[in-house]
């Protein structure tokens, strides 16, 4: 999935307003009071930016065939790569843990191929 970032909002998310982005997964976050849908996005440094769909427009709006839908224990509903749901995986990203970050960049290789960019 690719999306192009049409908000002016998007500093404080490693994204630039105009340009198109790699979709990495999709949360919709459920709670009592309202539901966001989030982006996971290959952002500017090449790491992940959780942005809300709302500053985007699609494309191309073909999910992946990587992804897989799975609740999370607060009732959202992750569509993710299996990979992503390693326990920590995401701290442990952020961490500079050289092996996760060496599934991210397998994970990003193969979703660009299959986006075809």
């Amino acid at each position: 999935m690719i999306a192009t970032c049409m908000s002016n909002e998007s500093s404080q998310y490693a994204i630039t307003p105009g340009v198109s982005y790699l979709v990495l997964g999709i949360s919709v976050i459920a709670n009592d009071e309202a539901c966001r849908v989030l982006y996971q996005v290959l952002n500017d440094s090449d790491g992940i930016s959780h942005v809300p769909a709302s500053l985007f427009d699609l494309q191309d709006n073909r999910c992946s065939a990587s992804w897989v839908a799975r609740y999370d224990a607060d009732g959202s509903l992750l569509l993710w790569p299996e990979e992503f749901f390693v326990d920590y995986f995401h701290d442990d990203l952020s961490e500079g843990d050289s092996a996760v970050a060496n599934v991210f960049r397998g994970v990003v290789v193969k979703l660009r191929e299959e986006a075809g960019i």
